[in-house]
């Protein structure tokens, strides 16, 4: 609603706010809008009035969620009464404030990539280039957490993290990152390229696989912080261009987290699992102690390896991780479940009953027709493509979060 004007759409409101004009969109009920939001040189300030509006984007929307560019704002008149989040799952930055002036205020921002396997460092939970500002109330995660190009600001009052990246800046101009809460990334938490950077966690750094902190190109472990003159009680981290304030206590206990449950069908090929994340400082190191032989933990890639043979039924698998704070234990469960075969679109048998079965014929060297059974597939394709145990085979394509979670090895 705007003014006295209802409109039964949300889309439909923010069109009806001209250039250059500023007006106050009032929540009715809860709203859920999947199609992406753009705030081009005018101001929209959402009276959430207790209620959620979601932001889902995902293919074949290949935009950013929020987009605000040209001066434009999108700002939320009480944080406290009501939620704005913002999700993606199309490799795009689930947030993008661009230019002097533009702003964006949410109370979360997530952005996840189509393949697991196959993470776009595009994939940022917030991303803010040439003056812009954002302002999270809650927590933040993609494949970079937050990311600023030449200058911006962005505030989150809340935790941070990515699979690659906590943070990362780059390019010329002042670029300014306060967190309320900690900040964690797959190989480093907080990544600062050029000059002028100023980071600010009242909260930890995670150590990520590369090293917690790096300033340019020099990583930065925590025995190089020292206690800060200009803000009392932190570790400052500086290369005399940059510098990084952390408060919380570096030596954190571990966790990990991800799916805990997974399905396969009998006669899947060697697979894997989708990473895991790793959370503790010092870097926590992770042991499987329970389980069967043909899953074994994947230090570097952070997931189980699954090889071929498992028969139907259920297996537990137990992994542990410890660092000098503490440990911590987590348990997988596997279900092997009966299921079909089938040939994908690219004429490679997969073992997944969402697969259709299709007619699968070959030609026999005097050109004749043969009809040939899933057994044979397999046996044929080394024929064909000389017995190469190294070709690439697409991910599997299901409809099943579980089996989803699990890609197939090349």
């Amino acid at each position: 609603m705007i003014g006295d004007i209802g409109y039964t759409r949300i889309s439909h409101a923010l069109a009806a706010i001209e250039t250059g004009e500023s007006k106050t969109i009032k929540l009715l009920d809860n709203i859920t809008q999947n199609s992406h939001i753009d705030i081009d040189n005018k101001t929209v300030t959402l009276d959430l009035n207790g209620y959620t509006l979601n932001l889902n984007v995902s293919v074949p929307d290949f935009s950013e969620a929020l987009s605000v560019s040209n001066g434009g704002k999108l700002l939320i008149a009480d944080p406290q009464n009501g939620e704005f989040n913002v999700r993606t799952n199309n490799d795009k930055s689930a947030v993008s404030v661009s230019g002097n002036g533009s702003a964006a205020e949410l109370t979360s921002a997530a952005a996840s990539p189509q393949s697991p396997s196959y993470p776009a460092t595009g994939t940022r939970g917030v991303y803010v280039d040439d003056g812009g500002a954002a302002t999270v109330y809650g927590n933040v995660s993609g494949v970079v957490g937050l990311y600023i190009t030449n200058s911006g600001k962005i505030t989150v009052y809340g935790d941070v993290s990515g699979s690659s990246y906590g943070m990362q800046t780059s390019g010329a101009g002042a670029k300014e990152v306060y967190i309320s809460g900690n900040i964690s990334g797959g190989n480093i938490s907080v990544y600062v390229v050029s000059n002028g950077g100023e980071v600010t966690v009242d909260g930890a750094i995670a150590n990520g696989r590369n090293a917690p902190i790096y300033l340019g190109s020099v990583p930065k472990s925590y025995e190089d912080g020292v206690e800060s003159l200009s803000k009392p009680g932190y570790l400052e981290f500086t290369d005399g261009e940059n510098t990084v304030w952390m408060l919380g206590d570096w030596k954190t206990p571990p966790v990990i987290s991800g799916r805990p449950i997974l399905t396969l069908n009998t006669g899947y090929a060697n697979t894997y699992t989708s990473m895991y994340s790793l959370f503790g400082s010092p870097a926590p190191i992770v042991t499987k102690i329970s389980g069967d032989e043909k899953i074994t933990w994947d230090s570097y890639n952070r997931c189980l390896n699954i090889s071929a043979g498992l028969s139907a039924g259920i297996y537990e698998v137990a992994l542990r991780a410890e660092n000098e704070a503490g440990s911590y234990d987590y348990l997988i469960t596997l279900t092997v479940v009966n299921g079909n075969g089938g040939i994908d679109d690219n004429g490679f048998p997969v073992w997944d009953s969402n697969i259709p079965i299709k007619p699968f014929t070959a030609t026999g060297e005097s050109g004749e027709s043969l009809n040939v059974t899933i057994s044979d597939i397999s046996r044929l394709l080394d024929q064909t493509l000389g017995n190469n145990k190294h070709r690439s085979k697409p991910s599997v394509p299901c409809s099943d979060d579980s089996v989803c979670a699990l890609r197939r090895r090349p």
